[in-house]
């Protein structure tokens, strides 16, 4: 009997957690500095999760965009890994900005619109990316 407990127990363990991938997306992404329009061009987004987690990697001008949200403590705090990078964790602040005039909204005027940009911040400005996906 014991023997059949510790068996059920390591056939279910491996569905205790998931992880999945979305298929890639078009998306057009989007570059400011000082609240400016630098860039925009068509980019590649893909985009998975699992527990605990969902990212975003944003393949634009070259370059990868690699965002990471937490989803387990309901704060949704977003990480962006400049270059890639796993070791250089940096925390980004999620706005919105009106596609067609780019004007920043604000969290009520953003629950109220459709065809938003999903745009991410570096508290130092470093990094100002917007992106929409189809």
């Amino acid at each position: 009997m014991k023997a059949l407990i510790i068996i059920a127990f390591f056939m279910l363990l491996p569905n205790t957690s998931f992880a999945y991938e979305n298929p890639d997306q078009k998306a057009t992404c989007y570059l400011f500095k000082n609240n400016k329009l630098q860039k925009k061009s068509a980019c590649l987004m893909q985009t998975g999760g699992g527990a605990g987690g969902m990212y975003a990697i944003l393949t634009f001008n070259n370059k990868k965009y690699h965002f990471e949200t937490e989803t387990m403590t309901g704060n949704y705090e977003i990480t962006y890994y400049p270059n890639n990078n796993l070791n250089k964790p940096t925390s980004v602040a999620p706005y919105y900005r009106d596609q067609k005039t780019l004007k920043i909204l604000t969290q009520k005027e953003s629950e109220s619109r459709e065809n938003l940009l999903a745009c991410r911040k570096t508290k130092d400005s470093t990094l100002d990316f917007c992106y929409r996906s189809y």
